[in-house]
């Protein structure tokens, strides 16, 4: 007879794809010379201008990345996420002032893109962001409070 399928345990892939989350004033490595960073985040008053989008607080924030690599990096596929402190992820707002991070990232060079993401203040305490930029890359998350005003 074989084992209750609950105790089983499944091995963890090789190679995961998810480094140890930091803190949000840390600086997160991919693993390949290329690190992130939050320069900035701040609390503001989002107004929607697409469909889907609602008005109301927000967090803004910056993020920072530096090419530590050899190689140009692509920034066109960046992926970020703001889980609030009920694990729900938050509405990235497209309007003013977001300035989404574009193009490609020379070796030696630091770009910065701003993000916008409707949260309310009360959902900002352990607040986790995940960033991605590369299908071959770890998944890097910041985790902690963010702005309430």
């Amino acid at each position: 007879m074989g084992q209750p399928a609950d105790s089983v345990s499944a091995p963890a892939p090789p190679n995961a794809l998810v480094a140890e989350p930091v803190g949000v004033a840390e600086t997160a490595s991919f693993g390949d010379g290329v690190t992130a960073r939050l320069s900035s985040l701040r609390s503001l008053e989002a107004k929607a201008s697409l469909p889907g989008e609602t008005s109301g607080p927000a967090v803004a924030l910056n993020l920072s990345i530096a090419n530590g690599s050899p190689a140009t990096i692509e920034l066109a596929s960046i992926t970020i996420d703001l889980v609030d402190s009920r694990g729900m992820s938050s509405i990235l707002i497209h309007s003013e002032p977001p300035t989404e991070l574009s193009g490609s990232l020379p070796a030696g060079a630091t770009t910065e893109g701003t993000y916008v993401f409707r949260l309310d203040p009360e959902m900002r305490d352990n607040a986790s962001i995940t960033v991605k930029y590369s299908s071959v890359t770890p998944l890097v998350t910041f985790q902690g409070s963010l702005p309430h005003a």
